[in-house]
Protein backbone atom coordinates (compact mmCIF):
# COMPACT_ATOMS: atom_id res chain seq x y z
CA UNK A 1 0.00 0.00 0.00
CA UNK A 2 2.96 2.29 -0.32
CA UNK A 3 4.55 1.41 -3.21
CA UNK A 4 4.07 2.77 -6.87
CA UNK A 5 0.42 0.57 -7.80
CA UNK A 6 1.65 -0.98 -11.54
CA UNK A 7 -2.03 -2.90 -11.42
CA UNK A 8 -4.78 -2.91 -14.11
CA UNK A 9 -6.11 -0.21 -15.81
CA UNK A 10 -3.49 2.24 -15.30
CA UNK A 11 -0.69 0.04 -16.47
CA UNK A 12 -0.98 -1.77 -19.70
CA UNK A 13 2.57 -1.51 -20.98
CA UNK A 14 6.23 -1.35 -20.27
CA UNK A 15 6.13 2.55 -21.79
CA UNK A 16 3.25 3.08 -18.73
CA UNK A 17 6.19 1.56 -15.85
CA UNK A 18 8.42 3.57 -16.99
CA UNK A 19 6.51 6.50 -16.89
CA UNK A 20 5.33 5.62 -13.87
CA UNK A 21 8.71 5.46 -12.41
CA UNK A 22 10.12 8.21 -14.16
CA UNK A 23 7.46 10.77 -12.37
CA UNK A 24 8.35 9.42 -8.82
CA UNK A 25 12.25 9.40 -9.50
CA UNK A 26 11.79 13.01 -10.45
CA UNK A 27 10.33 13.58 -6.69
CA UNK A 28 13.29 11.05 -4.85
CA UNK A 29 16.45 11.96 -3.62
CA UNK A 30 18.96 10.12 -5.57
CA UNK A 31 20.49 6.54 -3.02
CA UNK A 32 16.69 6.34 -2.01
CA UNK A 33 14.86 3.48 -3.09
CA UNK A 34 11.80 3.54 -5.79
CA UNK A 35 9.61 0.79 -4.82
CA UNK A 36 6.68 -0.86 -7.08
CA UNK A 37 4.31 -3.52 -7.05
CA UNK A 38 1.48 -5.58 -9.02
CA UNK A 39 2.90 -5.32 -12.60
CA UNK A 40 2.06 -8.80 -14.64
CA UNK A 41 3.72 -9.16 -17.71
CA UNK A 42 0.61 -11.13 -19.01
CA UNK A 43 -1.07 -8.38 -19.45
CA UNK A 44 1.42 -5.93 -20.59
CA UNK A 45 1.08 -4.63 -24.21
CA UNK A 46 4.26 -6.20 -24.55
CA UNK A 47 3.79 -9.65 -22.80
CA UNK A 48 6.97 -9.63 -21.19
CA UNK A 49 8.96 -8.35 -18.14
CA UNK A 50 10.40 -4.87 -17.87
CA UNK A 51 14.40 -4.97 -17.87
CA UNK A 52 17.00 -3.63 -15.78
CA UNK A 53 18.22 -1.18 -18.57
CA UNK A 54 14.49 0.27 -19.44
CA UNK A 55 14.90 1.01 -15.70
CA UNK A 56 17.86 2.67 -15.95
CA UNK A 57 16.81 4.90 -18.71
CA UNK A 58 13.77 6.64 -15.98
CA UNK A 59 15.50 5.72 -13.02
CA UNK A 60 19.55 6.01 -13.00
CA UNK A 61 20.26 7.38 -9.73
CA UNK A 62 17.73 5.12 -7.40
CA UNK A 63 17.75 1.39 -7.00
CA UNK A 64 14.35 0.30 -8.52
CA UNK A 65 12.24 -2.93 -7.23
CA UNK A 66 9.34 -3.82 -9.48
CA UNK A 67 7.19 -6.30 -7.63
CA UNK A 68 5.48 -9.23 -10.15
CA UNK A 69 1.97 -9.49 -9.01
CA UNK A 70 2.72 -13.26 -7.73
CA UNK A 71 5.21 -12.22 -5.24
CA UNK A 72 7.28 -14.64 -7.33
CA UNK A 73 9.44 -12.67 -9.52
CA UNK A 74 10.85 -9.16 -9.26
CA UNK A 75 12.47 -6.67 -11.57
CA UNK A 76 15.45 -4.66 -10.52
CA UNK A 77 17.32 -1.79 -12.11
CA UNK A 78 21.17 -1.73 -11.96
CA UNK A 79 21.32 0.20 -9.08
CA UNK A 80 19.71 -2.26 -7.13
CA UNK A 81 21.25 -5.05 -8.73
CA UNK A 82 24.63 -3.62 -7.59
CA UNK A 83 23.35 -3.14 -3.80
CA UNK A 84 22.06 -6.68 -4.00
CA UNK A 85 25.84 -8.12 -4.98
CA UNK A 86 23.89 -9.68 -7.88
CA UNK A 87 26.70 -9.87 -11.09
CA UNK A 88 27.40 -11.71 -14.20
CA UNK A 89 29.78 -13.81 -11.69
CA UNK A 90 27.26 -14.80 -8.89
CA UNK A 91 26.79 -17.92 -8.59
CA UNK A 92 22.60 -19.43 -9.46
CA UNK A 93 21.10 -19.48 -6.20
CA UNK A 94 19.51 -22.65 -4.85
CA UNK A 95 15.65 -22.82 -5.42
CA UNK A 96 16.03 -19.60 -7.60
CA UNK A 97 16.68 -17.90 -10.79
CA UNK A 98 18.55 -14.89 -11.90
CA UNK A 99 17.43 -13.99 -15.57
CA UNK A 100 20.81 -13.22 -17.57
CA UNK A 101 21.55 -12.18 -21.27
CA UNK A 102 22.11 -15.16 -23.41
CA UNK A 103 25.82 -14.02 -24.94
CA UNK A 104 27.25 -11.89 -22.12
CA UNK A 105 25.84 -13.56 -18.84
CA UNK A 106 24.72 -10.43 -17.39
CA UNK A 107 21.28 -9.80 -15.23
CA UNK A 108 19.09 -8.59 -16.89
CA UNK A 109 17.08 -7.53 -14.06
CA UNK A 110 14.29 -10.24 -14.05
CA UNK A 111 14.97 -12.21 -10.64
CA UNK A 112 12.53 -14.94 -9.57
CA UNK A 113 12.05 -16.31 -6.11
CA UNK A 114 14.69 -14.02 -5.08
CA UNK A 115 11.70 -11.19 -3.78
CA UNK A 116 12.14 -12.19 -0.19
CA UNK A 117 15.91 -12.02 -0.24
CA UNK A 118 16.01 -8.54 -1.99
CA UNK A 119 13.18 -7.32 0.72
CA UNK A 120 14.73 -8.71 3.79
CA UNK A 121 18.56 -8.23 3.22
CA UNK A 122 18.94 -5.49 0.79
CA UNK A 123 16.13 -3.10 1.00
CA UNK A 124 16.00 -0.66 4.52
CA UNK A 125 14.12 -2.08 7.25
CA UNK A 126 10.57 -0.72 7.12
CA UNK A 127 9.80 1.74 9.91
CA UNK A 128 7.08 0.98 12.58
CA UNK A 129 5.58 4.46 11.50
CA UNK A 130 5.64 3.37 7.48
CA UNK A 131 4.11 -0.31 8.70
CA UNK A 132 0.88 1.22 10.92
CA UNK A 133 -0.01 3.70 8.18
CA UNK A 134 0.53 0.55 5.54
CA UNK A 135 -1.33 -1.96 7.38
CA UNK A 136 -4.17 0.64 8.34
CA UNK A 137 -4.75 1.61 4.94
CA UNK A 138 -4.81 -1.80 4.00
CA UNK A 139 -7.55 -2.14 6.80
CA UNK A 140 -9.58 0.13 5.37
CA UNK A 141 -9.29 -0.94 2.18
CA UNK A 142 -10.09 -4.54 3.08
CA UNK A 143 -13.51 -3.50 5.05
CA UNK A 144 -14.62 -1.53 2.12
CA UNK A 145 -14.26 -5.02 -0.02
CA UNK A 146 -16.26 -7.01 2.79
CA UNK A 147 -13.18 -8.98 3.58
CA UNK A 148 -13.45 -9.70 7.26
CA UNK A 149 -10.97 -12.49 7.58
CA UNK A 150 -7.74 -13.16 6.54
CA UNK A 151 -4.64 -15.04 6.78
CA UNK A 152 -0.71 -14.60 6.89
CA UNK A 153 0.96 -17.46 4.85
CA UNK A 154 4.13 -15.60 5.35
CA UNK A 155 7.27 -18.29 5.48
CA UNK A 156 9.28 -16.38 7.91
CA UNK A 157 6.18 -15.55 10.33
CA UNK A 158 7.97 -15.51 14.08
CA UNK A 159 7.24 -14.63 17.53
CA UNK A 160 7.89 -11.17 17.10
CA UNK A 161 5.65 -10.99 14.08
CA UNK A 162 2.67 -12.56 16.38
CA UNK A 163 3.23 -9.91 18.81
CA UNK A 164 2.78 -7.27 16.18
CA UNK A 165 -0.31 -8.34 15.24
CA UNK A 166 -1.52 -8.22 18.96
CA UNK A 167 -0.51 -4.77 19.13
CA UNK A 168 -2.27 -4.12 15.86
CA UNK A 169 -5.75 -5.70 17.11
CA UNK A 170 -5.31 -3.67 20.42
CA UNK A 171 -4.31 0.11 18.79
CA UNK A 172 -7.74 -0.81 16.48
CA UNK A 173 -5.28 -0.54 13.54
CA UNK A 174 -6.42 -3.97 11.73
CA UNK A 175 -9.87 -4.88 12.16
CA UNK A 176 -10.38 -8.18 9.99
CA UNK A 177 -9.67 -11.70 11.87
CA UNK A 178 -6.69 -13.06 11.33
CA UNK A 179 -5.18 -16.56 11.27
CA UNK A 180 -1.17 -16.24 11.12
CA UNK A 181 0.62 -19.43 9.89
CA UNK A 182 4.04 -19.94 11.77
CA UNK A 183 7.29 -20.50 9.90
CA UNK A 184 9.19 -23.74 9.58
CA UNK A 185 12.30 -22.26 11.18
CA UNK A 186 10.64 -20.21 13.94
CA UNK A 187 8.24 -23.22 15.19
CA UNK A 188 10.20 -23.66 18.47
CA UNK A 189 10.02 -19.52 19.29
CA UNK A 190 5.77 -20.24 19.38
CA UNK A 191 6.58 -23.71 21.32
CA UNK A 192 8.61 -22.24 24.00
CA UNK A 193 6.05 -19.29 24.04
CA UNK A 194 2.89 -21.97 24.74
CA UNK A 195 2.13 -20.62 21.33
CA UNK A 196 0.20 -24.46 19.38
CA UNK A 197 -2.42 -24.55 16.51
CA UNK A 198 -5.52 -22.63 17.44
CA UNK A 199 -3.85 -20.60 19.73
CA UNK A 200 -5.05 -17.03 20.41
CA UNK A 201 -8.55 -15.58 20.37
CA UNK A 202 -11.63 -14.74 17.64
CA UNK A 203 -9.53 -11.80 16.92
CA UNK A 204 -5.76 -13.73 16.07
CA UNK A 205 -4.87 -17.28 15.88
CA UNK A 206 -2.43 -19.48 15.14
CA UNK A 207 -3.35 -21.69 12.10
CA UNK A 208 -1.05 -24.15 10.46
CA UNK A 209 2.71 -24.54 9.37
CA UNK A 210 4.22 -22.16 6.20
CA UNK A 211 6.76 -24.85 4.98
CA UNK A 212 8.93 -23.43 2.14
CA UNK A 213 12.84 -23.75 1.24
CA UNK A 214 15.05 -21.15 2.33
CA UNK A 215 15.43 -18.56 -0.76
CA UNK A 216 17.29 -16.21 0.79
CA UNK A 217 20.41 -17.48 1.61
CA UNK A 218 22.03 -16.84 -1.59
CA UNK A 219 25.83 -16.75 -2.00
CA UNK A 220 27.06 -13.55 -3.82
CA UNK A 221 30.39 -12.36 -5.13
CA UNK A 222 30.28 -9.40 -3.10
CA UNK A 223 33.53 -7.79 -3.49
CA UNK A 224 36.21 -8.04 -6.40
CA UNK A 225 39.84 -7.41 -6.57
CA UNK A 226 42.61 -7.24 -9.02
Amino acid sequence: MLSLDLSLPQIKSIADIKATIKKKAENTPPGQWISATDYNDFTLREKRHPTRRELDEVAPDNPVVLSHRGLHACVLNSQALKLAHISPETPEPPGAYISRNINTGEPDGLLVEMLPFIREKVMPPVTEEELDKGINTANQQYLAWGLTSLQDATFVNDIKRWQRYRRLKRENLLQSRVTMMAGTGTLTEFLSNGLTYGSGDAQLRLGGIKIIPALYRIPCTRHRTN
